[in-house]
């Protein structure tokens, strides 16, 4: 429980003398008094509802034509309904069903948009129409979307040509710390490039060029000097802007809404390189693959900051590989390959000097499987088809790996198959309201702590997965500094501290009338933040947190407790 002004709320008194002063009750009510609203349903079908208003330009309140604006249903079955705006910006959906939808909004030149404003106040992204409640005036404010350029030139100015342009973001991903492609471009004859429909933030810029080759299969014969001795290969190397051949040297390129950094132009550079030679065996048949797969990334002084190397890879038809155009370096090169309809995955770490490497031997061996098996905590589950629609999800800490799923039977039996040495979060999803993923072992090991690793050749005890029907509920109301009501704002809560509990983080929005409600949160101290437009911290990052603590609330859950929470917006983002 939680106390405001010296006094206990409950639940039902906090909402109803909110609600009071709230003007999303005309909504809610529909027009009508309080006496028709509680008359009995009349059961003919009601009447369809419309949706209508405007889309406008953020920067200026300018109307946009020929925005797309599409009303989606969020149950199944039933299908989406598309508008574009007129010469005033307007849109109009005159015939919908009562039911939970979302609105999404697109148009050339703008950063789509699913978050609506009424009447001042920012509405949910998801809502629900009522019957006989039409929802007019829910405008949408579009912002510019952001622009980079530039032009790729080699040493003497001449420009580079169909050079491929990368633009990576760093980001915290569920408290991992990695650099993530967020688009891709190619330049032009005269070298240069544009990349829009960018959103603000801190970006890198990456661009490679390869020389083409006229006739495919052509093997590349070694540099030689006058004399006839072969030269050290070199290569014009990936250049990350302004001039750096490693990413942690870049120079970030900082957007606003709308801006465009047109200065972003690279030269190429050239690198000394070497060559890896060598071959996979398949982990089944024991023969060499002769058409593996081969993908090598970069591995900076934290491995989760990899990125992917452009390399040359020749295959001799024999089982051989040779990778030309690797430049020294740190990397984790990862082969894959199919044996007798199986997949196979291979990887190994390798450090690269000025010298060639030879006979460098990679096992790509199949996915093991680990058997599991699911139980509700203190007997049955609250549904006794419950188990059956659990799925388990494990997600690979490296972000290069795939994610696994895997079905849960009637009794709680599931099968997963894993990529030999790698490491996996452990999630469950499509569980009943209110429960959580209490406990994970193996052969004593806390999976929840370590992730589940499946060493190669080995086979491991069963998984063993408890979950609890018994999860904590967190709701509440959000407000403004005025103390009105904060609609559709996003609501995150935060495990406290976040390390080994990024399992329990939970998103979501409150609705059009300021309110929340998160439930099956496990037990522990949590961060419960509220706000709009641009988040008050970085969520996923653990070394954000201090800075996610003074935006929020901190509460403390235990095991079945329903917390009321009254949440204030953080700062600066009404």
């Amino acid at each position: 429980m939680v106390t405001h002004g010296g006094k206990i709320f409950t639940l039902r008194r906090l909402l109803s003398t909110l609600c009071a002063v709230s003007l999303f009750c005309s909504f809610l009510a529909a027009g009508q008094t309080p006496e028709e609203a509680a008359a009995p349903e009349q059961t003919e079908k009601p009447a369809d509802v419309s949706v209508s208003g405007a889309v406008v330009n953020q920067r200026d309140g300018r109307p946009l034509r020929r925005a797309t604006v599409v009303l989606q249903p969020k149950s199944t079955g039933r299908p989406a309904l598309s508008e574009v705006t007129d010469e005033k910006g307007r849109y109009s959906f005159p015939n919908v069903s009562a039911g939970a939808y979302e609105l999404h909004v697109e148009r050339d030149g703008f950063l789509a948009s699913s978050t609506g404003w009424l009447q001042g106040y920012r509405f949910p992204p998801v809502f629900t129409l009522r019957p006989g409640a039409n929802l007019t005036g829910l405008d949408f404010r579009l912002y510019p979307w952001g622009i980079i350029a530039g032009q790729i030139t080699f040493e003497n100015a001449d420009p580079a040509v169909h050079a491929d342009i990368a633009l990576y973001r760093d980001v915290w991903r569920r408290g991992r710390h990695i650099y993530e492609i967020v688009g891709r471009a190619k330049t032009d004859d005269r070298g240069q490039y544009r990349l829009f429909n960018v959103p603000p933030g801190t970006y890198f810029l990456s661009a490679e060029w390869s020389r083409p080759v006229p006739v495919p299969g052509a093997v590349e014969q070694p540099r030689r000097d006058e004399d006839g001795r072969v030269l050290p290969d070199q290569t014009y190397a990936v250049t990350f802007y302004p001039s750096a051949q490693k990413l942690i040297d870049a120079a970030p390129i900082h957007l606003g809404y709308g801006e465009e950094a047109g200065y972003a132009d690279v030269i190429l550079g050239t690198a000394r390189t070497v060559r890896i030679q060598g071959h996979v065996t398949s982990g089944v048949s024991g023969r060499f693959i002769l058409s593996p797969g081969i993908t090598l990334r970069r591995v900076g002084a934290n491995d989760a900051l990899a990125v992917g190397a452009a390399v040359t890879l020749n295959l001799d038809g024999r089982g051989g590989f040779e990778l030309s155009g690797v430049t020294p370096g740190t990397y984790d090169l990862i082969a894959e390959a199919d044996d007798g309809g199986r997949h196979l995955i291979g990887r190994r770490m390798i450090s690269v000097g000025e010298q060639p490497i030879s006979n460098l031997a990679i096992l790509a061996a199949p996915p093991g499987t680990w058997a599991g098996k699911i139980r509700f905590q203190n007997g049955e589950p609250p549904d006794p088809d419950a188990v059956s629609k659990v799925s388990v999800v494990l997600e690979p800490r490296d972000d290069m790996a795939s994610p696994v799923t895997a079905p849960v039977g009637k009794e709680g039996d599931f099968d997963l198959e894993l990529a030999p040495g790698e490491t996996y979060d452990l999630y469950v999803k499509n569980v009943p309201e209110g429960v959580y993923l209490a406990a994970a072992h193996s052969g004593g090991k806390d999976l929840l702590a370590s992730g589940a690793t499946l060493e190669p050749g080995t086979a491991p005890e069963g998984m063993q997965l408890v979950l609890s029907p018994s999860g904590a509920e967190a709701m509440g109301v959000v407000l403004n500094d005025d103390r009105s009501v904060a609609p559709g704002v996003n609501i995150d809560l935060i495990p406290d501290p976040p390390a080994g509990h990024y399992r329990t983080f939970q998103s979501s929005n409150a609705d059009e009338y300021g309110n929340f409600h998160l439930r099956g949160i496990a037990p522990g101290k949590y961060v419960l933040i509220a706000w709009a437009g641009e988040a008050p911290c970085d969520l996923y990052n653990p070394e954000a947190l201090d800075a996610c603590r003074a935006a929020g609330a901190q509460v403390t859950f235990a095991e079945g407790a329903q917390e009321v929470v009254t949440l204030k917006i953080a700062p600066n983002q009404k």
